[in-house]
């Protein structure tokens, strides 16, 4: 790097290798590969503040928040990597002045990016560096590294989300979602009018549209109904449904997918021979329930009966297969103070609504609900409760780990319960009213 022009060190033949990274300090070193900051007179009276400045103005520090002079994460120094592997190569074409005693006069700042007419310069900003009427291509750093094997194309992911795909020497590196095309996101019921305020008439008349829910295109979302008057929510939203909007200017589109969550349960542990997970999931769809880690990576870690969180896309035959799998957020061995059934639930002093795939539906369960309508013994049973990403409840289980009882308190003439289910006194004088086998009405 030292030969190359792109670390100097810290002064006195020492090179800081034990130091943490600044922001100045990585983005000097990487504008330096660029081909920025050739000269000392650059540099001006601050290097720091010079340094910030140029860097700000070819947007390298897109997606990062820091300033001058804080340490970066190592996740900030791979999008700041990314940045520059995108940015263009430059050439200075200033005017170096003349050296006059320890003044040099006459010093003009100038660099101008490289241009080729050699065609793997058009492989990392594929289409878009071309030079009118000269057949040239702008030079991106990754295309100067890597000799124009490392490639990133246009393409979408599971969820139909505006995506990159990168690859190196034709392998598939991975698709990872244009985040820069994502104008609002919601984790609740959508309006068209919530739509029509943000995405305005003339963009929803004049772009091209499209939506998509969990991969599968839909209508319930349309321009038609992307109206200022349209104040009623779109059953495909609610809570704990992710919906994005996405806009690309350059090619005037809108793309706005929801990707659902469920609740699913493992039948068995992963089976490490065949390479596959096999899952049960609370969902009324046509889904693939066989996860292999080679496509989702965290199911090599998963156990029989681990309750696990995943979201779905439909694939090329029109099945839904597993995409993502998370762990759920689990309250174990709550009391409720109060619930209202397939809407809401407290416990601890918080309210925690309903997700949609964790409420009944006329064909089944989305998510196992023993709460099905208002009844005063629930308020004395304890339960587990399995939250989504976004705070809302998913799945409620009974808390059957009650441990050792020393009473059957005399059902007959209770009337919080009826049927199958009796009341009992533990040694520590709790109670829970909890299932049977005897008939106790």
């Amino acid at each position: 790097c030292a030969a190359e022009g792109v670390v100097a060190g810290i002064g006195n033949g020492l090179y800081g290798g034990n130091q943490q990274v600044t922001a100045a300090q990585a983005s000097l070193m990487l504008m330096k590969a660029l081909g920025y900051f050739q000269n000392q007179e650059d540099f001006g009276t601050d290097w720091q503040v010079a340094t910030i400045r140029q860097a700000s103005y070819i947007n390298l520090f897109d997606n990062i928040n820091s300033n001058a002079e804080s340490a970066l994460t190592r996740a900030q120094v791979a999008q700041l990597v990314l940045n520059a592997l995108e940015s263009d190569m430059v050439s200075f074409t200033g005017d170096k002045g003349i050296q006059i005693g320890n003044v040099t006069v006459g010093y003009k700042a100038e660099y101008t990016s490289k241009t080729s007419t050699d065609k793997k310069y058009n492989t990392l900003v594929s289409g878009k560096t071309d030079i009118s009427n000269q057949g040239q291509y702008y030079i991106q750093l990754g295309e100067e590294l890597y000799e124009g094997q490392l490639r990133k194309a246009d393409d979408a992911d599971a969820f139909d989300r505006p995506a990159y795909t990168w690859s190196y020497k034709g392998e598939k590196i991975g698709t990872y979602v244009d985040w820069t095309q994502m104008v609002k996101e919601y984790t609740t019921a959508v309006t068209g009018k919530e739509l029509y305020n943000l995405l305005t008439s003339n963009t929803i008349k004049e772009y091209g549209f499209h939506y998509y829910v969990d991969g599968k295109e839909s209508t319930v979302i349309k321009p038609s109904n992307m109206i200022s008057t349209n104040a009623y929510d779109y059953k495909t939203t609610d809570n704990g449904a992710l919906t994005q909007v996405f806009v690309d200017n350059v090619d005037e589109q809108i793309v706005i997918t929801t990707i659902n969550t469920y609740m699913a349960e493992a039948t068995a542990d992963y089976n490490t021979k065949r390479d596959e997970l096999s899952l049960k999931i609370y969902s009324d769809k046509n889904y693939v329930g066989t996860v292999k880690a080679t496509d989702v990576e965290e199911a090599a870690d998963v156990k029989d009966g681990d309750k696990l969180l995943v979201n779905m896309a439909e694939n090329s035959k029109g099945k839904y297969e597993v995409a993502v799998i998370s762990e759920p957020e689990v309250l174990s061995n709550v009391e409720l103070t109060k619930y209202s059934a397939q809407k809401y639930l407290v416990t601890g002093g918080t309210q925690y609504d309903y997700a949609m795939m964790g409420k009944a539906t006329n064909r089944g369960y989305y998510g196992a609900d023993c709460l099905e309508s208002y009844n005063v013994s629930a308020l004395k049973n304890t339960y587990n409760i399995y939250l989504d990403a976004y705070g809302y409840m998913i799945y409620i289980e009974e808390n059957d780990e009650i441990g050792d009882y020393a009473l059957l308190v005399n059902s007959q003439d209770k009337s919080d319960f009826s049927n199958n289910r009796a009341l009992l006194v533990f040694a520590d004088g709790t109670e829970k009213v909890v299932d049977t086998t005897e008939n106790y009405k």
